[in-house]
Parts: structure tokens; sequence; C-alpha cells
């Protein structure tokens, strides 16, 4: 077994060339390509990116949660000076659910419907700390408390089914909660719900985060979750990490041409068709199957030249070096270029709308 790395010590977690393949009947299909990145403790990290841009088999296989017999998963997780990618069966079960904790996006399914939700958390704290029952059942309801249930002494009773989708999102959170784990793994966890909810989830998280000093590792395909809760992004495409930084500096000087295109496809606060026009990105995202002896942007960036035929590394920026992407464009014209993609901070043609509402000739 490789030694734990002696790099970013402070690290709570960190991920070496994370690597995800699925065997399929055309060919192996490449799902995560040689992901890296570190988590240190208190960090809310948003990981964002199109749909099968392998952001929740990047989040799922850090604790081997995919269980398929054609899947192949290389690098390094080191958590606690342990690779959990070498680590038996038995001991992942003592991590999962007390130190690293995991809130799904369908709460529905995370719930066993034959069970109360107060069995959920009391099973989660009779076999991490050898909770008894009575005082894991007493903990339930404290903690279906602390996350805004109201009445927790008798939703404690209640089955999945009972609950609204927004109670039933703050049991899973009460539980993936219980043991108080270093770090939280949330895939898309508020997608399912309205908007109103939505934000009350997020500052749920945000607020329990602070008082329980975890991490959190963040699984969505909303930017503007992202600007909120997310003190560092990163953003994936086929696989691989674009950019990566805090999201203050990404949000404000995105460097990958990728990352311009899903900025200019968020609607701006009161504006409508006819003063703001949205950028979209053409094409679609390259099969999995697919392989890439460059960057697997290329078919579909308006900036491609005979470089992006190469592999790009993530660079840093000199003046941020925690600020990095993987781009061959020449970062003196990024400015320029980004100020180019990004339109929808431009007002629309109005003339181009009148013809829309004209409908066809």
């Amino acid at each position: 077994m490789p030694n734990s790395p002696e790099t970013n010590c402070d690290a709570l977690l960190t991920v070496e060339a994370l690597t995800v393949s699925v065997r399929t009947r055309e060919g192996t299909a490449n799902i995560v390509r040689d992901v890296s990145f570190t988590v240190a403790p208190g960090d809310f990290v948003g990981i964002v990116g199109e749909s099968g841009s392998g952001k929740t088999m990047t989040l799922m296989n850090l604790l081997r949660l995919t269980h398929d017999p054609n899947l192949t998963v290389s690098g390094h997780v080191w958590f606690g000076g342990e690779d959990l990618l070498t680590l038996s069966e038995k001991r992942l079960q003592e991590i999962r659910g007390g130190q690293i904790a995991v809130i799904f996006q369908d709460a529905m399914t995370a719930l066993t419907p034959v069970y109360t939700v107060g069995w959920h958390i009391a099973e989660q704290l009779r076999a991490h700390q050898n909770t008894s029952q009575k005082a894991a059942h007493s903990r339930a309801i404290e903690l279906l408390k602390e996350v805004g249930i109201p009445a927790p002494e008798v939703r404690v009773n209640a089955y999945p089914h009972e609950l609204s989708g927004g109670m039933r999102q703050r049991a899973v959170i009460a539980m993936a909660l219980a043991c108080e784990p270093s770090i939280l793994l949330a895939d898309e966890p508020t997608t399912a719900l309205d908007v109103t909810t939505q934000a009350q989830i997020l500052d749920l998280m945000q607020q329990l985060q602070s008082r329980h000093g975890s991490a959190v590792i963040f699984v969505t395909h909303d930017v503007g979750v992202v600007a909120q809760a997310a003190n560092k992004v990163m953003v994936m495409y086929s696989g691989r990490i674009v950019e990566q930084g805090p999201t203050q500096d990404v949000l404000a000087t995105p460097q990958h041409p990728y990352t311009w295109g899903l900025l200019g496809s968020i609607p701006k606060r009161g504006a409508t068709r006819r003063t703001v026009r949205l950028v979209s990105i053409p094409g679609v995202p390259p099969s999995p199957l697919t392989t890439h002896d460059g960057c697997a942007f290329a078919d579909r960036c308006a900036f491609v030249h005979e470089r992006c035929v190469e592999q790009p590394p993530l660079v840093a920026l000199a003046k941020h070096p925690d600020h990095s992407d993987a781009c061959w464009l020449p970062r003196s014209d990024r400015e320029s270029l980004r100020a180019r993609v990004l339109v929808s901070a431009q007002p629309a043609d109005p003339n181009d709308t009148a013809k829309r509402d004209q409908g066809p000739a």
C-alpha cells in the first residue's frame, strides 16, 4: 500500500488521479478521468457541470458506493492517513455514515419505506457509536428539531411517505449529521425540491456545516447554487476538471470557455427575453466511449485552434495560484474572448425579439 502523501498536510481529503471506467458492449466508457483535488476542514466545495460530466460518479466513488463488476476505479483517495480505494469493505462500512456521510438526491429512495424516520437516524447512532436504543431515539428527536422539522416528537415516528419532499430531505440531512461526520457528500440534494424549499435546505446545510465544522462536497448542475453556498468550485466536463478555484475568483474571472458558456446561460435577475440574450453552448457533450487525445471541449468551442489536439493540463494563474484551468488559449487573450462570449450582460437586439414575436412569415 502506498504511503499517505506528505503534501497538503492540512487537507482533510486528498484525491489523486481518480479515474473511473466501465466496460460495456460498445467498449470502455471513461466516466471520470484523472481527477485530483483537496478538501480542507470547513470547505464547502461545489462540483458543477452538465449532465454526464462525471460529477456524481466522482462523488460516489470517493467512498466506492457504485457496486458494479464492470466498474474499474483507480487513483488514490486519502482520508485520515488511509487510502479509501484500497480499504476492506468492513473498514469502509465503519467510515461510511460515521466519518463521511452522504446526502442523496432522492430522499424517498434514500429512506426505507417500512421504517420510521426516527429509526433511520437512530440506526446510524447504534451502528457507529454503539448508542443505546433509548439514547438514540432521544438524539433522533434532537436532530429532527435541529434541521427544522416541526413537532419532532411526533415526526420521529412518521414513515417517509407521510412527510413532504422538503421534510424528507431534512430528515436525510439529520441522518447524515447523526454521527457528526468530518465530511458530507451531497449529490444534488435540492434538485427535486421547489425553489423556496431549495433555498431553505441550502441555507440549512450552510448553518449546520458552520455549527458542526464539517466539510461539504456538493454536486449540482446549478451555478447559482454554487455561487450561494460554496467557497470553492470545480467545473467538470467530460469526466475532467477544466477549471477550479475559489468560487469568487472563478465566477468573477472565469478562464475556461466552457465556464464562460455555463455562466452565460444563467438568466439575470429582472431580465426578460426582450432585454437579455442568453448564451447557449452549441452541440452536445461527447460520449464517455470517446477517447480524447486532445481537449474534449474542442468540438463545441468557438476558439478552437491547432494546439487543442493535445490534452491541456490544469495550470494555475500566476497571480492567483489557487485558481487553475485546462485550456491552451493565451492568458493575454482571455479577457477579450470572455467578453465576446458573455453576451448575456448586453441588451438583446430588439429587432430579433420583434421577429420572434411575429412568428414565421
